[in-house]
């Protein structure tokens, strides 16, 4: 399967887990593409004053890989910049959030994927 940029349509979600502004995404796969195996596998884009809050993952963990600008991850309570390169994960039962830092867009890619039962 080959999905074209034109088909990899645009969902904005205002205030995402009670962050600020607009959460951009741009879906690379569905649920059903992904054989419930998981429930985001996206690029995202913050712009300046934007970010996504803090939450928690349970039965689920979360990447996210910094394609361009500077974020500021909060992971478990402990905060970082992230750089273009830079990864964060997120694992069941953890807390983290992200916001833009600084002047530029943020752009990185978001996968969430179940933890198996065991």
């Amino acid at each position: 399967m080959i999905k074209r940029k034109s088909d990899i349509g645009e969902t904005v979600v205002k205030n995402l887990q009670k962050g600020n502004g607009d959460t951009i995404f741009h879906h690379f796969m569905t649920r059903d593409e992904a054989y419930q195996t998981g429930r985001v596998f996206a690029q995202v884009t913050l712009n300046p004053g934007c970010s996504i809050g803090v939450h928690e993952h349970h039965g689920e963990f979360e990447g996210y890989y910094i394609l361009s600008g500077e974020a500021l991850v909060t992971d478990n309570g402990e905060t970082a910049i992230l750089v273009p390169g830079d990864y964060h994960m997120c694992k069941d039962g953890d807390s983290h959030g992200i916001a833009c830092y600084g002047d530029e867009a943020l752009n990185f890619i978001a996968l969430i994927i179940n933890v198996p039962k065991g």
